[in-house]
């Protein structure tokens, strides 16, 4: 928020308010368009980043008089960031000497200025300025720059953002919205943004094009009955954008399977009065749009049920009069999104205490009292009451400002965020109200950012699978959640163990049944893998699928396989050759003819065989042509 006091040759003095700030944006008071009656605004930002992440920024205002007996006094600007310093500010007369005021999630600056510029179209000119260390951010091997537009652009006779990005940034992967113009020059990229592409959120851009986390996660398993337990806990699954590699589960769990969310539930035997502490690490890959490799529950999958995604539970009140009301005039996800971003305050204090789950219906009657768990709880709660398939997504984000960007889940630090479903896109889509709320005007709904870490999805049940940092016991000392980023790409190359269960000496003309197992010995989840059977000298009976649609790290599967000879009597060798994706499987198989008196055995059982079904038929016709007789007689 700006702030600008002037006076009249009187000397009486009153305030405008006006509304151009770069991270905190808010209405219009009726005093703010009284000013805008007395002067016409313009300005001018620039951010340079450097490569230590830190941005200078300058604005260049310019206060023009529209009456002959007014001046300018005390300008004052809120900014949504506490990590700033080197503040400077200079009117037409020289240097000016800001203060500074903090609060939890903002400074504001003011300046007395020393040029009294009087009279009817008379200008002010001065510059506001100061080094800023949340603009921009590198994790691992992502920049992230966001820089939020003014509230109201109508105020300003125009209004022009600059970005200048070193050159070793290159080309960013995503920026919105489009620049009005781009130019390389010697001191960097320079992206110029005026009022008429400022329509909607400000700038944003993206300079890499994916994240590579480390993790390092423990869980904690009791179990203090009489008897052994099976128990399971929530591994990091494989989503859209999201891919997990896993260097080390230990110890390995009995099984892992993907419930109907996508979420990835490792099973464990614990025995009576023991507990079982249990460590994965590996490597996090985040993806800016959905990946190809996946076709699961937690992807663009069209076989599941969107109506499950409708449903209420019990923080969901998709029932309740007041939400229906709102979701009937709201209908859009955007539309819900923005309601909920300017409708619920964060609440710091609740983070701190720990403070129970509120639900929606809740969250909408104390909109002060938000966590990001009511962030997100609101909109899903609209979004399913609108008809607009939403779930919920516990996991990490990673911040270098948690007062800007909260994690707020009470256990280990974590953070909640929903996805809606785009019917058009077959896809979830994340989004992100609670972070756009705490940054004032960060636009998380059009874009997202490679920050966000899926632990569990919770569609069908808004309580379980419980995430990583929520398997806890009594007396259990130090982290379950270390997240680090790395510049690393991690080993993606699929890994498996082929085990054929099949007689290699088949005697002739007999069906052989065996077994394929498929067991992925790897780190990584693997889907759609092709699978071939080629044969020589031998004819496959039962052909195996195309491909395997999903195998989970530390996971087998079993493919059932029927061969036969044709040829009785030579001996005859073959060849079995199994490929599924990458792996080859070469067996050799003999096969034996049938002796001299076993093959008389067999061809008398076989001729026999044949009379007896030639007899059969012949007794059957006799029977028929009985009836028919008797028939004729009546």
């Amino acid at each position: 928020m700006l702030s600008l006091q002037w006076g009249k040759m009187s000397f009486l003095k009153r305030f405008w308010r006006v509304f151009l700030c770069v991270i905190v944006f808010s209405a219009l008071t009726g005093k703010a368009a009284q000013a805008s009656e007395d002067f016409d605004a313009s300005a001018q930002a620039t951010y340079r980043v450097d490569l230590s992440g830190t941005t200078s920024v300058n604005h260049t205002i310019s206060l023009k008089n529209k009456r002959h007996n007014i001046y300018a006094t005390q300008y004052s600007m809120t900014i949504g960031t506490t990590r700033i310093n080197h503040v400077w500010a200079k009117d037409g007369i020289g240097n000016l000497e800001p203060s500074i005021q903090t609060s939890p999630n903002a400074s504001t600056i003011k300046v007395d200025f020393r040029d009294k510029v009087v009279g009817l179209g008379q200008i002010l000119h001065f510059t506001i300025g100061y080094d800023d260390e949340d603009i921009a951010s590198k994790v691992g091997r992502v920049w992230e720059i966001n820089v939020p537009r003014p509230e109201d652009l109508t105020e300003f006779t125009s209004y022009t953002i600059t970005l200048i990005v070193p050159k070793e940034f290159k080309a960013p992967v995503q920026i919105t919205p489009e620049p009005q113009s781009v130019a390389v020059r010697s001191d960097g990229t320079h992206y110029i943004f005026t009022d008429e592409n400022l329509k909607s959120r400000g700038v944003t851009a993206l300079f890499g094009d994916k994240q590579v986390f480390d993790f390092d996660l423990r869980y904690a398993l009791d179990n203090q009955g009489p008897i052994s337990k099976s128990l399971e806990i929530a591994l990091p699954p494989d989503t859209a954008y999201q891919r997990m590699v896993y260097d080390r589960i230990s110890p390995p769990p009995q099984t892992i399977r993907m419930d109907t969310d996508g979420n990835w539930l490792a099973t464990y035997i614990v025995r009576a009065n023991q507990e079982l502490e249990i460590h994965a690490t590996g490597k996090a890959l985040l993806y800016l749009t959905p990946q190809s490799w996946s076709n699961t529950a937690s992807t663009n999958d069209t076989s599941i049920n969107l109506e499950e995604y409708l449903k209420p539970e019990p923080p969901w009140q998709v029932d309740d009069e007041a939400i229906r009301s709102l979701a009937q005039q709201l209908k859009s996800p955007e539309n819900i999104y923005s309601y909920v971003v300017k409708t619920l305050s964060y609440n710091y204090d609740r983070v701190k205490i720990g403070a129970r789950r509120l639900g929606a219906k809740q969250a909408l009657e104390q909109p002060d009292q938000a966590t990001c768990m009511e962030f997100t709880d609101l909109f899903i709660a609209l979004a399913r009451s609108a008809g607009i398939p939403a779930r919920e997504i516990n996991g990490f984000a990673y911040t270098q400002n948690p007062t800007l960007r909260p994690l707020s889940l009470r256990e280990d630090i974590l953070h909640a965020w929903p996805e809606y479903y785009d019917q058009e896109k077959r896809s979830w889509i994340p989004v992100d109200p609670t972070w756009e709320n705490t940054t004032q005007g960060i636009d998380y709904f059009s874009r997202f950012d490679l920050n966000h870490m899926v632990f569990v999805i919770h569609g069908n049940n808004a309580e379980t699978p419980y995430p990583a940092g929520f398997y806890k016991i009594d007396n259990s000392e130090g982290k379950d959640i270390v997240i680090t980023p790395d510049d690393e790409d991690p080993d993606l190359e699929s890994k498996m163990l082929l085990t054929l269960k099949l007689p290699k000496n088949i005697i002739g003309g007999v069906q052989v049944s065996g077994l394929l197992k498929v067991t992925n010995v790897g780190g990584t989840a693997l889907h759609q893998i092709p699978i071939r059977l080629e044969s020589h000298g031998f004819d496959i009976l039962t052909l195996p699928p195309q491909s395997l649609e999903l195998l989970l790290p530390s996971t087998s599967t079993s493919i059932p396989i029927r061969l036969k000879n044709r040829d009785w009597l030579s001996n005859t060798a073959g060849e079995l050759t199994i490929t599924v994706g990458n792996e080859k499987s070469e067996t050799q198989i003999t096969f034996q003819p049938i002796s001299g008196e076993i093959a008389k055995y067999t061809l008398a059982l076989l001729v026999g065989a044949a009379l007896a079904k030639a007899s059969t038929r012949a007794g059957s016709l006799l029977l028929s042509l009985s009836r028919r007789r008797g028939a004729v007689r009546r």
